[in-house]
């Protein structure tokens, strides 16, 4: 029946599987839909798009169903393959010290290429995807790994920059003295010679100098899209059996079709998995779920089989690990979380309890062993909203808003993000907007237990010192309160 159907072989092929597993009522509509003589190809690709959206916002995955719902993207790419009128995306990764961090970031953003083949390829190049690797290493081993790295991205058909120390230090040395003066609050002493580890925000501002370059020398529609090095393309799925992550959303082509149809002029997006936050302000909530983990484990024996499995609770709300969510307008929940066990096999609750020590270590990298958000997914167009807080890992705006850069970047402060949020708010209003397209956010890695690097935290053999953390984020938020009192008064 499918073979009469007019199709490319790889989509036939996910139709093929999917109707062979599928419910009876799934499959009848999608048969309707593609023997249907009054649609073209493209009208039966989004009409089937739209039916498996339906599926996903009822939490209804499958590994088919997302090989379908790639497939059919793919299909419309090559019914669409002329891409002038499509922006390229120049996409940003601030890194430092974090090479296996950075790899599993590209990586996961060639396979989403694999995945939905935005802007379609070229002599084994993606069109309209770029990256930026802004480069803030201090050791030089991190440095040549992370240029390595960007040149074997650039073999597997993705075009990498690699703006390392001295790209950066020539490009600051372009600008006269009387700039070089204007701009030290914003990219704080650019005469030192240790030109390394200035901060996430200093580095964001001196990348943008680079964009600004780019934009000059480009003849292409262009958007600047931040990440951070510590997140991937991907989402996180809450399940029985614990959390998956899927390349569940095309990005590009999402958010193509939002600047190409609206005044948007910066667009946020947030991240599901691990807390954006630093640990200084989830102890209190930790301490709540430890308690209620102890005193739950103090009612079973050590032997017993491990009953801490499948009752894993996720949020979609952004701030269920924040101890200060009320102040920044979030409904607060009194309920503890429960611990999910990551033990697998065959275990009792004494295996349990060791694995959980091993993870609690992770907490001042900034994982929670108990609290992650889960992406829920829905339609787009109902998830914009204007927005008031820029998440640095995940934003993207047209070039004409460089001018917006990070502001008090050399008190290498947190929440800088929404500080400059209300700064843009209080200017453009509601062409600054928010979407639902977060980034999966993996704080640590797994091979050695923490960050490869984290400014704020020092770990030595017998403990972990936040203590410069807790500062950075006090102060920050003091910060972002006064900088949030100043604009409301104009």
């Amino acid at each position: 029946m499918i073979d009469s159907l007019i199709m490319s072989a790889t989509l036939k092929h996910a139709v093929t599987h999917l109707l062979a597993e599928s419910g009876s009522a799934l499959t009848e509509k999608i048969n309707a839909i593609w023997r249907d003589e009054d649609l073209d190809q493209e009208q039966r690709c989004n009409k089937t798009i739209a039916i498996i959206e339906q599926q996903f916002a009822n939490q209804q995955y499958s590994d088919t169903l997302i090989s379908l719902y790639q497939a059919l993207y793919r299909e419309k790419e090559q019914l669409n393959n002329t891409t002038a009128d499509r922006h390229k995306f120049i996409v940003v990764i601030p890194v430092a010290d974090r090479p296996k961090h950075l790899k599993s970031c590209l990586e996961s953003l060639l396979q989403l290429c694999n995945a939905y083949g935005y802007g379609s390829e070229q002599d084994g190049q993606y069109r309209k995807i770029a990256v930026l690797i802004a480069d803030d290493s201090k050791a030089s081993s991190s440095r040549e790994k992370n240029r390595q790295i960007a040149q074997y991205y650039q073999q597997q058909g993705i075009e990498s920059i690699y703006f390392g120390q001295r790209e950066q230090q020539s490009l600051v040395a372009e600008l006269t003295a009387k700039s070089e003066s204007d701009l030290s609050a914003i990219l704080g002493d650019i005469e030192t010679p240790d030109f390394f580890h200035k901060g996430a925000s200093i580095m964001r501002n001196i990348t943008y100098l680079k964009l600004h370059q780019l934009y000059q020398n480009s003849t292409e529609k262009l958007l600047f899209y931040f990440i951070d090095s510590d997140q991937e393309f991907r989402v996180n799925l809450a399940t029985p059996q614990g959390d998956e992550h899927h390349y569940l959303i095309n990005y590009f082509y999402h958010l193509d079709q939002i600047f190409s149809h609206s005044d948007a002029q910066i667009l946020t997006g947030k991240v599901v998995g691990d807390p954006p936050v630093s640990p200084a302000v989830m102890a209190g909530r930790l301490l709540q779920d430890l308690i209620a983990f102890f005193q739950r484990l103090n009612t079973m024996k050590a032997e017993q089989p491990c009953q801490f499995h499948g009752r894993q609770q996720t949020t979609t709300d952004g701030a269920a690990y924040h101890d200060m969510a009320d102040l920044f307008g979030f409904s607060t929940t009194p309920t503890a979380f429960e611990y999910q066990c990551l033990a697998t096999g065959h275990h009792n609750h004494l295996a349990c309890l060791n694995r959980f020590t091993e993870r609690l270590n992770h907490f001042f990298d900034g994982e929670h062993p108990t609290r992650s958000s889960s992406y829920q997914s829905q339609p787009l167009d109902v998830s914009i909203t204007p927005a008031r807080t820029v998440y640095t890992g995940n934003y993207i705006f047209r070039p004409e808003m460089l001018h917006y850069f990070i502001p008090f970047a050399p008190l290498k402060l947190r929440m800088a993000g929404p500080v400059l949020g209300r700064l843009i708010k209080a200017e453009i209003g509601d062409r600054f907007i928010s979407a639902n397209l977060p980034m999966l956010h993996r704080r640590t890695v797994e091979e050695i237990g923490q960050s490869e690097f984290r400014a704020g935290v020092d770990h030595s053999d017998q403990l972990t010192d936040i203590g410069d953390e807790l500062e950075r984020q006090f102060y920050g938020d003091v910060m972002l309160f006064s900088v949030t009192a100043l604009t409301e008064q104009g």
